[in-house]
């Protein structure tokens, strides 16, 4: 008697079969099975979901469909689209996730609360210069909930206005690694902030202050303004914004077919543990 069983990886439309003998031997390959399982579910890499993406750019009006070319141009997204500011939390969630940077000190307090909203219900967001001197630097501007409720990985404006390039990073971190390769930026536009208590630092400028950091609600902050229809900025920031929105919208959404593969995985583990194999054979039909 053999037991049959399939392998199915992500969204594949075919499986794979794979044949377990009774015998002294079937307890081990079902722990070696069961263990793979586990193994596969976390090392195969989440399907990117982020192919749909909105740009908001606030106060940069028109000048925002630069940013949307050059996000297009990337090539991993199915589409990108300027976003007016007025949509619904129900419309945004047609959006695997956004990107959110401002040119003026002009706040859009009732858009931060559906972000926010857009936010908690699994959408990713990246949130760019000028942002932070619109609501940090003195303006009295408001990004709604937003900003009050603690979603964005800065705690403090400082500065802003001075050139710097890539400085120290964490290469292993999806945002750097790729897809989209990172190698050299050179900035002047950017906000210069300090982190919140629950922001990861993940990059860092030349002078050593931050130029990503994802925040404990899994927004990812990038200092730096991302339209180069304005001078003073060159090298690979399309790219990190690109790995940005990509990182941002998986990080939010796991992969539901490797969830699945990793909780099958454990379960027969426990199940070959604690389940004697002889309890095992009465399950199955004789044959």
């Amino acid at each position: 008697m053999f037991i049959v069983g399939f392998f199915t990886q992500g969204n594949l439309a075919h499986n794979m079969p794979f044949f377990i003998s009774e015998g002294s031997k079937m307890k081990r390959v079902l722990k070696v099975a069961a263990a793979v399982s586990c193994l596969t579910a976390m090392l195969l890499p989440m399907q990117s979901q982020a192919t749909v993406i909105g740009v908001f750019g606030g106060s940069d009006g028109a000048e925002t469909a630069n940013v949307v070319s050059d996000l297009a141009a990337l090539g991993v997204f199915t589409s990108v689209t300027q976003l007016n500011g007025t949509e619904s939390a129900a419309q945004l969630n047609a959006y695997d996730s956004i990107l959110l940077y401002s040119n003026s000190a002009v706040g859009y307090p009732s858009f931060g609360d559906t972000l926010a909203d857009y936010v908690d219900a699994g959408g990713g967001l990246v949130a760019a210069t000028f942002l932070y001197q619109t609501i940090g630097g003195g303006y009295g501007q408001s990004y709604g909930r937003l900003q009050s409720d603690g979603y964005l990985p800065y705690d403090s404006y400082i500065d802003n206005y001075s050139n710097s390039s890539l400085g120290t990073y964490d290469a292993s971190h999806p945002i750097m690694a790729g897809p989209l390769a990172v190698s050299s930026i050179t900035g002047y536009y950017r906000d210069i902030v300090t982190l919140s208590a629950d922001a990861n630092l993940v990059a860092s400028w030349s002078d050593g202050n931050p130029l990503v950091a994802v925040d404990g609600s899994g927004v990812v902050g990038v200092f730096l303004f991302p339209n180069d229809y304005y001078p003073y900025l060159s090298g690979d920031y399309m790219n990190l914004f690109g790995n940005a929105l990509l990182y941002a919208a998986n990080e939010q959404v796991p992969e539901p077919a490797s969830l699945a593969l990793l909780g099958l995985g454990l379960a027969g583990l426990l199940y070959s543990r604690r389940r004697p194999i002889a309890s095992l054979k009465k399950l199955l039909p004789s044959g």
